[in-house]
């Protein structure tokens, strides 16, 4: 392990890097350095990469630059090294390139090389930790009280795991970076660039199910810009993006839902979630894969419905109103519905706009 302290210069905005220690194995007498240590690695390997573009952790690939080259090559160097003097090298290469990153805080920077677990297996791992020094108060062996602004927590805020373990492979041409504050700076430690995201790959899965069904007719959705792409818009209205004539019948699109989604599973994503806000307020969230199976779309004159299957209804909190009706057959509450007079739609304090599509927890 080499640790690094990284502090300002008033001459300049980069960072000043200095290593302040270096050990090859942490004693038996060393316990509070041990448990500080290990509590960071264990931080960091608890944190998992996700596919959401907004996410704290994710996954970067090296580009394949003479830099992403040369990075790639230090990483392996530091988790292959036999000798101190070999990983300390390349580890004040990496914290140089910190010191040379956007917005850079003071604090330690811990450069590791260590055997940590993954898939219940101890294997080796390099591990970039950044920890910012905080403010506060001190207890001092004479019993009194003293203010410091160097105190140093076991909270980690920056984290890069080399290689990357995505549940089944190590991935070495791979990082993990985690920030726990929204960032974009700490990446450019090194060269790598952003592996496609959870909607890219959405995207990306039904255009090809789309193409295998009818070739080219459906590219000219997706190559309009993302934004256009990502934005609120109607289902059903007469403003939909897909005109009339791409429209698909009801059972090639629940076809469709169903090949669309075993494709995004198959690209380690999470199933699709089709998420509606309907009128009001009222909300609506599927697997898409059950469309036109537990839940289905209609229209009526230019009312349209959205009819959900299931056998077991669920509520909690305070009695509802609902708990005290007798349900009626079906076919006697579609005669009701028929019968009920068409009423505009109010707008509710949430706007529809909040209820995007997140489809990857955090």
């Amino acid at each position: 392990m080499s640790v690094f302290r990284c502090v300002s210069d008033e001459n300049s905005a980069k960072k000043i890097i200095e290593e302040i220690g270096e050990v090859s194995e942490i004693g038996i007498d060393e316990e509070s350095l041990s448990d500080f240590i290990g509590d960071l690695i264990m931080q960091a390997v608890g944190k998992k990469a996700s596919l959401s573009p907004s996410a704290s952790c994710r996954a970067y690939q090296f580009l394949e630059d003479s830099k992403g080259e040369t990075d790639q090559s230090i990483c392996d160097s530091m988790l292959t090294a036999v000798s101190k003097s070999n990983f300390q090298s390349h580890a004040k290469i990496v914290a140089d390139q910190y010191a040379f990153t956007p917005k850079a805080r003071d604090g330690l920077l811990f450069i590791i090389n260590a055997n940590a677990e993954q898939n219940k297996t101890l294997t080796p791992n390099v591990f970039i930790l950044k920890v910012d020094y905080s403010t506060g108060i001190i207890h001092l062996d004479d019993s009194s009280l003293s203010h410091s602004e160097s105190i140093l927590l076991p909270e980690l805020k920056k984290a890069i795991t080399y290689p990357y373990f995505d549940g089944g492979n190590f991935r070495y041409n791979q990082v993990k970076i985690y920030q726990k504050s929204s960032a974009d700076y700490f990446q450019k430690v090194f060269s790598v660039g952003d592996l496609p995201d959870s909607e890219e790959i959405i995207d990306k899965c039904l255009q090809e199910e789309l193409t295998e069904k009818t070739p080219e007719v459906y590219d000219k959705y997706f190559e309009l810009p993302e934004g256009d792409r990502r934005q609120k818009r109607e289902l059903f209205g007469p403003s939909r993006i897909v005109t009339d004539d791409d429209l698909l019948d009801v059972d090639n699109v629940s076809h469709l839902s169903l090949k669309t989604q075993m494709n995004v599973v198959d690209n380690n994503v999470k199933p699709v979630r089709l998420k509606v806000a309907i009128d009001d307020g009222l909300k609506f969230d599927g697997s898409v894969d059950q469309l036109n199976r537990t839940y289905f779309f209609a229209q009526e004159g230019l009312e349209r419905y959205l009819i959900v299957k299931g056998v077991k209804f669920e509520t909690k909190s305070h009695f509802q109103t609902v708990e005290f009706m007798k349900l009626e057959n079906l076919e006697s509450t579609m005669n009701r519905i028929k019968f009920l007079p068409a009423e505009e739609p109010e707008q509710s304090e949430e706007s529809p706009e909040d209820y995007h599509d997140d489809y990857v927890e955090e």
